[in-house]
């Protein structure tokens, strides 16, 4: 789930150009694994989330060719529509019952204060009732912010912090697999490329 406002324009260039390498990466370390895209921006910009979202698939051409029509635009005021991305995330897709569920959250703006509470409820309940795991980046900041921080306490995952676009790759690849694997998971990645 991702911030797709015009701010959030290299880090989705740096993604699209990686997302066959990571997708490929993925599918060889976990071969049932699936992906989901779905992008958010906020109200009164071109959509609040970008439908149809990419539903759960594990065919990466299907993956890039969806990222490819992702553009990076809109935004401008501080807030987005954080919740609208999450509950589209959830609401969606349909997770197998024993998969290892993660939603992966980036942006660089937090939501909207009146529809926070709607953030940590929907992560909260992925969480408890799903057995599924939230975490989240924030991107282009010199600190998290302090809603992702809370979405990913509640959603029982972790909170990161990348500044630097290109880190955005690997912290995908260590968001799926956990942080205690961080380790091994760069290695892998690394291999991979060769």
């Amino acid at each position: 789930v991702f911030d797709s406002t015009g701010s959030m324009g290299g880090e989705i260039a740096t993604v699209k150009k990686q997302i066959t390498r990571i997708g490929n990466t993925l599918v060889r370390l976990v071969p049932k694994a699936r992906l989901s895209l779905i992008t958010y921006r906020d109200e009164g910009d071109r959509y609040v989330v970008k439908e149809p979202i990419l539903p759960l698939t594990g065919d990466i051409q299907l993956v890039d060719q969806y990222l490819e029509s992702v553009r990076a635009g809109g935004g401008g005021d501080q807030p987005e529509a954080v919740d609208a991305g999450l509950q589209a995330a959830v609401g969606q897709n349909e997770f197998r019952p024993a998969a290892r569920k993660v939603i992966l959250l980036f942006g660089d703006a937090p939501p909207h204060a009146d529809r926070f509470a709607d953030c940590l409820r929907i992560a909260s309940d992925f969480n408890r009732q799903d057995r599924g795991v939230v975490s989240t980046v924030t991107c282009r900041k010199q600190t998290k912010l302090r809603e992702f921080v809370e979405i990913a306490q509640v959603g029982g995952g972790e909170a990161f912090l990348t500044s630097d676009e290109e880190q955005i790759v690997t912290q995908l690849m260590i968001l799926v697999f956990g942080s205690r694997f961080r380790s091994k998971v760069v290695e892998a990645f690394e291999l991979m490329e060769e």
